[in-house]
């Protein structure tokens, strides 16, 4: 698959991390993103990369609060994605899988050209 939505990254020699999720797993990604930049070498960048469909500009708001200045978090809205590429109806949410989930297979193609690890 072959993705026209690709990712840059913010600077060179920056460390990027991906993760998938909505409004709904937020507070639970606060907890790791906490403890991340507890745990973060100072002397490293970091660009900390979200997909996303529905997170709310409060909940994005809340979370680059307490952000150092080595961590970058961005928001990626899938939808463009989604709407393009994947044929409707194609991931559909079970009981303990939300749609947001899915989206974590599209990670591979939209972030080539980053040094990537994947959550």
């Amino acid at each position: 698959m072959k993705l026209n939505n690709k990712l840059e990254p913010i600077v060179n020699k920056k460390n990027a991390i991906c993760f998938g999720l909505d409004d709904s797993y937020a507070k639970y990604f606060s907890v790791v993103l906490s403890s991340f930049i507890e745990v973060a070498n100072k002397h490293e960048n970091y660009d900390i990369i979200v997909l996303n469909n529905n997170i709310t500009d409060m909940t994005k708001n809340k979370l680059r609060i307490s952000l150092p200045n080595n961590i970058s978090l961005r928001f990626y809205n899938i939808d463009s994605i989604k709407e393009k590429y994947i044929q409707e109806g194609a991931f559909k949410p079970k009981e303990y899988w939300s749609e947001s989930m899915y989206y974590r297979l599209l990670m591979e193609y939209m972030l080539l050209h980053l040094t990537m690890h994947f959550m």
